[in-house]
């Protein structure tokens, strides 16, 4: 005898529509810390009573928020989607037909400010709320890298609605209106944000709060990098390299940079672009305070890894920083670069990959690499011996 779903009680179906129709069903984990959706809605056209009671569940558990932006196509996904690792689900003419949406975001240019242009693209961009604070990171990081500041110029409306009903003043939990508004405080400096719909005046009282607290001085957040730099050093001295891993990971973060498996992405670049005042880097410049961490930093992750005899992690990192080296210092193939403000931990970055190569068998690599590690750390007695050694085995 076949078995009839809709014979058990109706708690029993809505607990089965609750595991199979979760946001992390769908969800599809992908390298670098991307991810992505991926719908199976069969379950909606079983038949009319299933899909209501399946239909009902998935709006308990997936709430969306539509995001309207200005800008070229191509320049908002590469911002929200590859650099801020925003998993979109459907943008364009389909995300504004959904009206399954709780939350309404619009990011607009008011007529008074220069910026206007009546004929710049407006995108529109349908995501979940379980993503909603890694697109508000990102616009975040914007804010810092633009010239002049991105937010001044900027208008942001918010509209809080339970869809799906005809009641304006229908009210949202609160702890949904939470995860739907807090991301936001993220968001500094705009001068006009305006909330439409049912919104908890405490909620929306701390939301603006947080977006008048003013961005962290590039003196504190070099320091704080520097903490965490020193808290992975003593892990990796106790024998600990994963957990170190994961404090200079940490590190990259607190300046502005975000690492996530191979993937790196530099922000903030014109929030560091000063002289410090004050602290333990006081008259110092702040690229150069960055630029050594994180050479200092990619030294010793590769150190780790080489503990953990991870020799292709090892080399990944030390290949990558030694080729954006070159690149960004116009520095030729095979030759120290004279007066790096780091020198001693790009020889190391070159000694290290060059002993990753040599594990892998790439011998050759291996002795370019410390013929180079050798040209700044001429004295290293490590440094010497493996490139004495690498060289009898090119014959």
């Amino acid at each position: 005898m076949a078995f009839r779903f809709l014979d058990l009680p109706a708690e029993l179906r809505d607990a089965v529509y609750d595991e199979i129709l979760h946001p992390e069903c769908f969800r599809q984990h992908l390298s670098d810390g991307y991810s992505r959706y991926k719908f199976d809605l069969a379950l909606f056209h079983v038949n009319r009573q299933v899909a209501s009671e399946a239909q009902a569940i998935f709006y308990k558990n997936f709430t969306f928020v539509r995001l309207e932006t200005p800008g070229e196509e191509d320049q908002v996904r590469q911002i929200v989607e590859i650099e801020g690792h925003v998993p979109i689900i459907a943008r364009g003419d389909k995300a504004s037909a959904f009206q399954g949406y709780t939350l309404n975001a619009v990011i607009s240019v008011p007529d008074i400010f220069m910026y206007h242009n009546e004929d710049t693209e407006i995108q529109r961009l349908l995501l979940l709320v379980d993503d909603l604070h890694l697109f508000c990171q990102r616009w975040f990081y914007s804010d810092l890298d633009a010239n002049e500041g991105l937010n001044p110029h900027l208008k942001l409306t918010l509209t809080l609605r339970v869809p799906f009903q005809d009641k304006a003043d229908r009210e949202l939990p609160l702890s949904l209106q939470k995860r739907l508004m807090l991301p936001f405080g993220l968001i500094k400096g705009v001068p006009a944000v305006t909330v439409q719909g049912s919104c908890d005046d405490k909620i929306l009282e701390a939301m603006l709060n947080e977006m008048k607290v003013p961005y962290s001085p590039a003196e504190n957040l070099l320091e704080e990098a520097t903490k965490l730099k020193d808290a992975g050093n003593e892990l990796l001295k106790k024998k600990l390299p994963d957990q170190a891993i994961v404090k200079y990971i940490d590190a990259y973060r607190a300046m502005h940079i975000v690492c996530i498996d191979h993937y790196r992405g530099i922000f903030a670049e014109r929030f560091f672009n000063r002289y410090l005042i004050g602290g333990i880097y006081d008259g110092k410049h702040g690229q150069v305070v960055r630029l050594v961490l994180r050479t200092r930093l990619v030294a010793n992750i590769m150190k780790a890894y080489l503990d953990m005899r991870r020799y292709d992690e090892a080399e990944f990192w030390g290949n990558r920083t030694v080729t954006l080296i070159r690149d960004s210092m116009g520095g030729v193939d095979d030759e120290a670069i004279p007066n790096f403000p780091a020198a001693e931990q790009l020889g190391k970055i070159y000694y290290r990959a060059g002993i990753a190569s040599k594990m892998l068998g790439k011998i050759y690599e291996a002795r370019k690499l410390f013929r180079v590690a050798y040209e700044y750390l001429p004295q290293d007695e490590f440094v010497r011996r493996e490139l004495a050694a690498a060289s009898p085995m090119l014959g």
